[in-house]
């Protein structure tokens, strides 16, 4: 009897490890990749991360690595994941590192007595985040599993239940820097008047010249039809390396020049600082560009942009300095995806004079003077999904210049050209990105243009670009646009530059060749 139940027993045991095999076959194998930390020790993300993987493993859906076997297989594969791994491709890279079908990455965060767990689940057939949580509660260091498991829950879409912790609606941390937002538009403000008086858009001088009135209708006849006065030029070399195609996707201290609502999703403070140049002849029209952009609370953000060139071989210098603000809307409804808009306050200045450059010989009839003025850009971002955005911008919506005609002692009022711009974002797998953008001109003597491209995000680095641009009108040329963008990321703080380059043949023009034309920016995020 002994023997029988010993050759039974052996049987069992021997049958045990098949079933479970096969058990395991059966279930869809996952790994949890280490919580990164906001504020939270490495030791509390630590002891979360291996409660989500022992809940995971309960619901019994799953085959969840452990920490060990994802250590031997990095190891084997002699790889390491990223400190911060929250994209698509790093999940992607990881999932097919662990031979997965399925990755959690997320954060553990704490704000002051709160501890916020923000999880995504990514899914390696479809390459796309299937789900993503974010909860929050007040809680001790010790009620932190029970945080992991109401977290789990909610990643499957299950009912949170045998939690004693009270969930609450976490938004984000709360920010206070109006007293900066308060001096720094103040500061602006005061600027713009002081340059204008200093560079004489003010009460420019000069002498009255009577030959003036023999072309009154040449397009040096007035101030107002300097060439290119407060042009839309896309200043900022990432935006130029795509075509200048940005209203939607604009989420850096550009967001000025392209679409003020974009300064929501700026983290921290950002500064850029540009230089572009237009070939013209045999000489160029250089312009410099400045902006700054940071957070006044945690659902509004503000910056001041300058942008001046000095053209005296063609005979006009502009300025204009910017200050602008915008709110992100994120509570209107459960279902309503976030909402921003923003405004800018422009204040316009420019100088006129005879052209230096030779080639410009007609220009002795050229005036002289100056024009000081204000206008105003009302933009808008919707997010349509998480790779989707949509923007409009209505540029110069209200806005008007007073020029002083020195050469005809004539003073006089001038509109700015409206405009209107709708624009699209897609994002894929979170480094590329497709824009596009239509801009649609309200007066005769302005034109109608469309602008798309692409940037591809290269280790997190190294950003490559390529853009199109065209004027919709009889002799117009279409525009190619190539850039490149290097970011180096450290602890507290990130530095970028960013080059592009414009090829735009204008084979029967001597006055305005544009092909070469380039822009530089470095760029500052801390």
């Amino acid at each position: 009897m002994k023997h029988i139940l010993a050759l039974a027993l052996t049987g069992l045991l021997g049958v045990l490890p098949a079933f479970s095999n096969e058990k395991e076959e059966e279930l869809v194998r996952l790994a949890v990749l280490e919580l990164e930390q906001d504020n939270a020790t490495p030791m509390q993300a630590s002891s979360v991360s291996k409660a989500l993987r022992e809940e995971l493993t309960k619901t019994g859906m799953y085959y969840v690595l452990s920490a060990a076997d994802m250590n031997t297989r990095l190891n084997a594969a002699q790889q390491s994941i990223p400190a911060e791994c929250h994209t698509e491709q790093c999940a992607l890279d990881a999932g097919q590192t662990f031979a997965v079908s399925k990755v959690v990455v997320g954060e553990l965060g704490f704000d002051e007595k709160v501890y916020i767990l923000r999880l995504k689940m990514f899914d390696l057939e479809s390459r796309d985040f299937e789900s993503k949580v974010t909860i929050a509660a007040e809680c001790i260091p010790a009620k932190l599993p029970e945080l992991a498991r109401a977290g789990v829950l909610q990643l499957l879409g299950l009912e949170v239940k045998d939690v004693s912790l009270q969930l609450i609606k976490y938004k984000g941390k709360e920010v206070n820097n109006k007293k900066e937002w308060f001096l720094a538009a103040g500061l602006t403000t005061a600027a713009a008047f002081i340059w204008g008086a200093a560079s004489g858009a003010f009460s420019p001088s000069g002498e009255k010249n009577s030959a003036i009135s023999e072309v009154a209708d040449y397009d040096m006849g007035t101030v107002s039809r300097q060439h290119g006065a407060f042009a839309d030029l896309s200043y900022s070399a990432r935006a130029h390396g795509m075509g200048g195609a940005f209203i939607a996707l604009s989420d850096d201290a550009n967001a000025m020049v392209y679409n003020p609502a974009g300064m929501v999703r700026v983290k921290g403070r950002t500064f850029t600082a540009g230089y572009m140049h237009y070939t013209y002849g045999s000489g160029s029209l250089p312009y410099v560009y400045s902006g700054y952009v940071n957070k006044v609370t945690r659902t509004v953000s503000a910056g001041q942009a300058l942008i001046t060139s000095s053209g005296s071989g063609i005979g006009s210098n502009e300025t204009q300095v910017i200050t602008s603000v915008a709110k992100v809307f994120d509570d209107l409804s459960e279902r309503l995806r976030p909402i921003s808009v923003g405004v800018n306050v422009k204040f316009l200045m420019m100088t006129a004079n005879k052209a230096e450059d030779s080639i410009y010989a007609w220009q002795d009839f050229a005036v002289s003077g100056g024009g000081f003025g204000a206008s105003v850009d009302l933009g808008a971002q919707f997010e349509l999904s998480e790779r989707i955005t949509a923007a409009l911008l209505i540029r110069d919506i209200a806005g008007t210049v007073k020029y002083r005609n020195v050469s005809t002692g004539k003073d006089y009022n001038e509109g700015v050209p409206m405009s209107v711009l709708i624009g699209g974002h897609y994002r894929v797998l979170n480094s590329l990105n497709l824009v596009l953008d239509g801009n649609k001109s309200i007066y005769l003597d302005t034109e109608d243009h469309v602008g798309l491209g692409m940037e591809k995000w290269l280790f997190d680095a190294l950003a490559l670009r390529l853009g199109m641009s065209q004027y919709f009108s009889m002799n117009s040329h279409r525009r190619y646009h190539a850039g490149l963008g290097l970011d180096v990321r450290m602890k507290t703080m990130s530095i970028g530059v960013d080059y592009s380059y414009e090829y735009f043949p204008l084979e029967e023009s001597a006055y305005m060749d544009l092909s070469g034309s380039q822009r530089f920016a470095l760029n500052c995020k801390f």
